[in-house]
């Protein structure tokens, strides 16, 4: 079927261009260059984050990629999902991707990349901290695990039930403060947050 025909060429493509960086470009710089890469875009994505949550920031130029998305180009980053209330902005970037979770997905990659072959530390927490505000759920049970393999000891076990009890306390309060208004704030943050969970 075309499925299949479409994976075998996926494939193909991804062992000529494995091969080409390692006999061509040596996977070490490549490696390298890819973490810098995703570092920047996690950086440019979080200032327009800020800016965009502080002052309000307009998108350049949208384009619409399907019936159901639209991504936008904020001169940074780019982002499908972006909200310009009233009383709060919001936005998930994502880079230069078609959405947030492929950002965090190839900043997942880059992470590891970085842990495996150059222990950055800088880098790393740079990773971390610009990835946070693509505000992926996946990266989130990521970056759980590799806390929990990479970081854990039985001393820092007060700082794990710390963040487990502010989530379930931010959890509780969104709950508590739902609004019949399906366009509240509180409403919209829940939405965008713990109810993508169920």
């Amino acid at each position: 079927s075309d499925g299949y025909l479409n994976i075998i060429i996926q494939l193909v493509s991804l062992q000529i261009t494995l091969i080409y960086i390692k006999e061509f470009i040596n996977f070490s710089f490549f490696a390298k260059q890819y973490i810098y890469l995703i570092a920047l875009m996690g950086i440019g994505g979080t200032i327009i984050f800020f800016l965009h949550l502080f002052i309000g920031v307009n998108p350049i130029f949208s384009v619409d990629y399907s019936e159901s998305g639209t991504s936008y180009f904020l001169g940074l980053t780019t982002t499908n999902v972006y909200y310009n209330w009233t009383e709060l902005r919001f936005m998930r970037f994502s880079g230069f991707f078609d959405e947030p979770g492929a950002f965090a997905l190839y900043s997942i990659f880059a992470i590891l990349l970085n842990k495996l072959y150059f222990k950055n530390f800088r880098i790393e927490l740079t990773l971390i901290i610009t990835t946070l505000f693509c505000f992926s759920l996946a990266f989130y049970a990521f970056l759980f695990f590799y806390f929990l393999l990479f970081y854990f000891t039985l001393n820092k076990f007060i700082y794990v039930l710390f963040a487990f009890f502010s989530i379930l306390m931010l959890n509780s309060f969104l709950q508590n403060n739902l609004d019949s208004n399906p366009n509240s704030n509180i409403n919209k943050i829940y939405q965008a947050s713990f109810k993508r969970l169920e």
